[in-house]
């Protein structure tokens, strides 16, 4: 009769005995003690503050946006690559009042769980590349395109 495979493994096994004491890592921890590694962050030129989604009565009353960007028709990643690039270039030629047309999107309607543009719009202006240029923002008015829309105002350069 043979041996099963297992029990000739099992058998086969020595147990290591490990040794008492403390482990020594020496000089290469102390060293790491001393000078712990922290990631180097570079302190932002303009300290953002946090942006809230209102404006007083009388700048949203008159509003009247310098420049427009539609996003109609792209898909999430695009339309914030484009909103980015918009944002920055209203920002270099000293457009301080502009409009984003986004959509009311009826995406929430079928799949509650996907957000639509208009509901990602205010997660990508806290985003650490657009804020130090946003001072405030609110929904456009029906003139401007209502609840699919919104105003924004930039800092000036």
């Amino acid at each position: 009769m043979t041996q099963d495979p297992w029990d000739h493994f099992k058998t086969s096994i020595k147990k290591i005995k490990a040794k008492p004491g403390k482990v020594d890592l020496g000089p290469a921890l102390a060293k790491l003690k001393a000078n712990p590694i922290v990631p180097k962050i570079d302190a932002p030129k303009i300290k953002p503050t946090p942006i809230q989604p209102k404006m007083d009565r009388q700048t949203f009353r008159h509003f009247e946006p310098d420049r427009t960007l539609d996003l109609h028709g792209y898909t999430k990643d695009k339309a914030f690559a484009k909103l980015q690039q918009f944002i920055k270039r209203c920002y270099e030629h000293g457009n301080t009042r502009v409009l984003i047309i986004t959509g009311k999107g009826k995406l929430m309607e079928q799949d509650p769980l996907k957000r639509t543009l208009r509901q990602e719009f205010p997660f990508w202006i806290q985003h650490e590349s657009l804020k130090p240029y946003i001072v405030n923002y609110t929904h456009a008015s029906d003139r401007h395109g209502g609840g699919g829309a919104f105003y924004m105002v930039l800092r000036r350069i």
